[in-house]
This record gives structure tokens, sequence and C-alpha cells, in this order.
């Protein structure tokens, strides 16, 4: 699964989103405005701004719209998932 470090009004957070929604992959959105915990995580991994992608089956993370790592990212977990069934 992917995580998604957003905030609104941020139109990069919303183009990550649509990105992730038009890959039909398997996400989570966190408003650090709102979730102060999703806040304190992103300064943990070293993040002060958003849009901030974690990956959480590897530990991997970047800031910004990085396609060729989303579409990686969701390559690799869906090969998971297909190995786990």
């Amino acid at each position: 699964m992917l995580e998604l470090f957003s905030k609104p009004h941020c139109g990069p957070c919303t183009g990550i989103k649509n990105y992730l929604e038009s890959r039909n992959a398997d996400f989570k959105i966190h408003d650090v405005t709102a979730e102060p915990d999703a806040l304190e995580r992103l300064k943990d991994l070293g993040y002060i701004q958003t849009p901030v992608v974690f990956d959480t089956h590897t530990g991997d993370h970047w800031y910004g719209f990085d396609p060729t790592k989303i579409d990686t990212a969701i390559t690799a977990a869906n090969a998971l998932e297909l190995s786990v069934h």
C-alpha cells in the first residue's frame, strides 16, 4: 500500500491522488493539517513539505510526483499480492 502525506489546496498532492486513482492503486491519504500523528510521521521521515509518498511494503519514501516510482511500487505490490494468493 502507498500512503500519501497531503494537505488541502495542494496541487501536486491532488495530482498524485488522481494518478493513484487512475492506476487503481491501494493507497491511503493522510492530511497533515488534520492528523497530528501524520505530521509527526512526515517529520520523522525527514520532510517538512507535502506531497510525500510512502511505500508500506518497502519503506521507501519520496517527495513530489514521481510516476516511475509510483508505478514501480504498484507493480511490486500487485506481484506480492498475487504471490500470497
